[in-house]
């Protein structure tokens, strides 16, 4: 109450995340959406308590400082072209009949949406346009 110590003294308006996408051809993306993070702009927002998810809880920790991308995700990317199952089990995915070629990862901007536009548009969550941090293909 008095001072601003801690991990998270200061709290941000808005989250910036980091999300999987997948590709046969490089042109048409399909994006991964992990458990408990914002997806789909029209997902409620879920909690996970009093635990983590330490996957997507490993995302967010990259998406604070996407001009340095830890070498883990790089590695995770490699491994979905791979068609880990372990890797796919970790993003509530099967093993792909066709793996993918490609695999993006980006970075969108989500806020929450004001109560009214939440009413209009049925949408609890506002993202920018995407920006995509780096894209590993299959040699």
């Amino acid at each position: 109450l008095t001072s601003p110590y801690g991990l998270f003294a200061v709290m941000t308006s808005y989250r910036a995340e980091f999300q999987v996408q997948l590709s046969q051809d490089g042109l048409q993306w399909t994006p991964l959406h992990l458990k408990w993070k914002p997806g789909m702009l029209s997902q409620r927002p879920k909690q996970l308590s009093p635990f983590h998810s330490r996957l997507d809880w490993q995302f967010w920790f990259a998406s604070l400082n996407p001009h340095i991308v830890d070498r883990w995700l790089k590695s995770f990317c490699h491994e979905i072209l791979e068609n880990n199952p372990v890797v796919l089990d970790l993003l509530g995915c099967e093993s792909f009949d066709r793996p993918p070629k490609f695999v993006k990862i980006e970075m969108l901007h989500y806020r929450f949406a004001s109560v009214d536009s939440m009413k209009k548009t049925g949408q609890y969550w506002i993202s920018e346009d995407p920006v995509t941090v780096f894209q590993v293909s299959k040699s």
